[in-house]
């Protein structure tokens, strides 16, 4: 005879007898020996500390929740960042002439800088852009503004070369006229990555207004704690000159005021004529009139083939910015602040403050935008994505537990994690960021595991006729082993980018392996105490209801 017989899984760590007609109906546990408490070392010391708890479950509850509190006050301690360092050996610099300067002074002015850059240890290239399109006289170009990129060495230290390149910079322009110099990209974060300064945003009907509010943020702002640059768009603006044609004058002398455009542009911007072809290259050849172009009457007096530019069109002294921003129609101006730290969450408060205590022109209204508006809108986000994930685990949990309370109890856990999370990055020094937010997001399905492991043993032993309290003891002890295993596990795997292994990933990795770590061990440690205990209140009141209930019938 053959006899079949289904494997039981390797996984299940409680034989469970056959089901009997009377699901309810007690079975002697003590047949069994997997029911048998553990007698690990890990078991034997978990057990008194058990113990203690559920014989104090309110002192149990009460500290836990002090626990809880403390590090929740914790939080405003945290430097708050959206991304923190991004680990690019790289950092771009601009550096701002004086309104007026010509290409060719910018250009002598930026290999001037180039040199200084290049003195300075561990640069390995430099890329140097110059001003914008646009023709001649001002229309709409910026040549007083260089931007130098300037890729490191690979293994250096980023932050340390920021810091002496820009201590270099601000001294080689106070020596000379080397026009204002500041940091626009860092290594550590913003850039390509989104923006790494906190800016407002100034709108008004009137320019004087828009300036004058402008003016003062900026007077405001210089000198504040934590604040390394003061910047404004508003101050980029530059004296220009304003050709307008006169059509009536134009069309008297059989031109268009396209034709006007076109002669006028010929006579001032820089067209090739032809090309000459020198050892293989092909070179642009260009034509000069040989007469210089320095004042107003010079311009007025701007041969158009014969004709005085003056005869047609007026020419005026204006102040034009290289860029005009609007929102809804309403121009507007920036100014951003650039941090010293990579606290950037304690910086944008000290500039909402500061701006609220002056007193502007009537008419203007401000916003905070730049990387401020970004955390607020990425900590939205990810705190909507928290709340919806913890619904889903609730209601999973409700349909396997068939019970609305038990699943509160399990999901405990989650808060202690965030604990976990704020005592981490606080011992750490780590910004409070996307990075670390996303931990938290993914602890929240581990920790409830845990407590899953937990409580199923225990129910399993009360379906089986054990005592509640005996039930939870030996729930606990057999499952302490399991549970450390796992939160180790995980721990173990956490620990290489927590320590910066991951290389220029890091920046991601980093705070996201330390927000993992730290929330696992308080959860694993604080659930394995608060969660039998809550779990003891609970059902121990469901007892005592159940048995005035039979006394009563």
């Amino acid at each position: 005879w053959f006899v079949g017989a289904r494997p039981r899984p390797a996984t299940d760590s409680l034989a469970l007898p056959e089901e009997s007609d009377d699901d309810d109906a007690p079975v002697d546990v003590m047949e069994d020996s997997t029911a048998e408490a553990s007698q690990s070392w890990l078991a034997r010391a978990y057990r008194p500390a058990l113990r203690w708890a559920i014989s104090h479950r309110a002192l149990t509850v009460l500290a836990v929740l002090l626990v809880f509190a403390g590090s929740m006050a914790m939080i405003p301690l945290l430097k708050v960042n959206l991304l923190g360092e991004s680990g690019m050996n790289m950092v771009s610099v601009t550096q701002t002439l004086p309104a007026g300067t010509t290409l060719e002074e910018a250009a002598s002015a930026a290999e001037e800088t180039e040199e200084v850059i290049a003195a300075e240890d561990g640069v390995e290239t430099i890329q140097t852009s110059i001003g914008g399109g646009g023709f001649g006289f001002g229309f709409g170009s910026s040549t007083n503004v260089v931007t130098y990129t300037v890729v490191t060495r690979p293994g250096i230290d980023q932050t340390e070369f920021e810091s002496s390149l820009m201590d270099t910079l601000e001294a080689h322009a106070e020596a000379g006229d080397a026009g204002e110099i500041e940091q626009s990209m860092a290594g550590g974060g913003g850039g390509m990555l989104g923006s790494n300064s906190v800016d407002v945003t100034i709108q008004a009907l009137d320019d004087a207004s828009r300036s004058e509010a402008s003016q003062m943020i900026v007077d405001a702002l210089e000198g504040v704690d934590g604040v390394s640059r003061v910047t404004s768009d508003d101050a980029a603006i530059a004296p220009s000159l304003e050709i307008r044609i006169r059509e009536a004058d134009a069309a008297a002398y059989g031109m268009s005021v396209t034709d006007a455009v076109g002669l006028i542009a010929i006579s001032t911007a820089d067209f090739p004529v032809g090309t000459v072809t020198v050892d293989g290259t092909d070179l642009n050849v260009y034509m000069d009139s040989g007469e210089a172009v320095e004042t107003v009457e010079d311009v007025e007096n701007l041969d158009l083939g014969g004709l005085p530019l003056s005869e047609i069109a007026d020419v005026e002294r204006v102040q034009i910015a290289p860029s005009i921003s609007t929102v809804n129609a309403v121009r507007t101006v920036t100014v951003s602040v650039t941090p010293e730290s990579d606290d950037v969450g304690a910086l944008g408060a000290t500039v909402q403050s500061t701006i609220e205590g002056l007193s502007l022109p009537d008419g203007v209204t401000w916003q905070m935008g730049g990387v401020t508006a970004d955390i607020e809108e990425t900590f939205t986000q990810l705190a909507l994505a928290m709340a919806a994930a913890v619904l889903l685990i609730y209601v999973v949990l409700v349909w396997l537990f068939k019970s609305l309370i038990q699943p509160v109890i399990l999901m405990m856990s989650i808060p202690f994690a965030a604990t976990g999370v704020v005592l981490s990055l606080w011992a750490t020094r780590t910004p409070l960021g996307l990075p670390s937010l996303v931990g938290l997001l993914m602890l929240i399905g581990i920790v409830v595991t845990n407590s899953i492991m937990l409580i199923d043993l225990v129910n399993q032993y009360r379906r089986r006729g054990m005592e509640l309290d005996e039930a939870i003891m030996r729930g606990g002890q057999n499952r302490v082993r399991p549970i450390i295993m796992t939160a180790a596990a995980t721990i173990g795997a956490m620990i290489p980018p927590a320590l910066g292994m991951a290389n220029q990933s890091s920046f991601v990795s980093g705070p996201m392996a330390i927000s993992v770590i730290g929330g696992l061990l308080a959860s694993t440690v604080i659930s394995l105490v608060i969660v039998p205990v809550l779990y003891r209140i609970v059902e121990g009141r469901k007892e005592r209801s159940a048995q005035r209930g039979r006394r009563r019938a």
